[in-house]
């Protein structure tokens, strides 16, 4: 079985485009062990939370929790050992 990790803008993609390619890669990645981290989550949180996105997709705010919470039952939430400093967006260090 594969340890995989997926991408914020992934996981983002597949709440809105549910029929969409990022939607086939997450169905696919649950079959084996997927593995998030706070900020990752966090950070789908907040791109959910964006109103130009909000209003395009017409989504409501407990189906942001359920996603979010499906991924917390069914993904291994794991802190990060070390931070990295490499990257010239701070946020992509985390």
């Amino acid at each position: 079985m594969l340890r995989l990790v997926l991408d914020a803008n992934i996981l983002v993609s597949a709440f809105i485009t549910p029929t969409g390619e990022s939607d086939e890669v997450l169905r696919r990645a649950k079959s084996h062990n997927l593995y998030l981290s706070p900020f990752i989550l966090e950070e789908v949180w907040q791109t959910l939370h964006y109103d130009r996105i909000r209003q395009k997709f017409q989504y409501e705010e407990h189906e942001i929790e359920q996603y979010l919470k499906n991924f917390q039952r069914s993904a291994k939430v794991i802190q990060s050992p070390i931070s990295l400093d490499i990257c010239t967006d701070p946020k992509d260090n985390a």
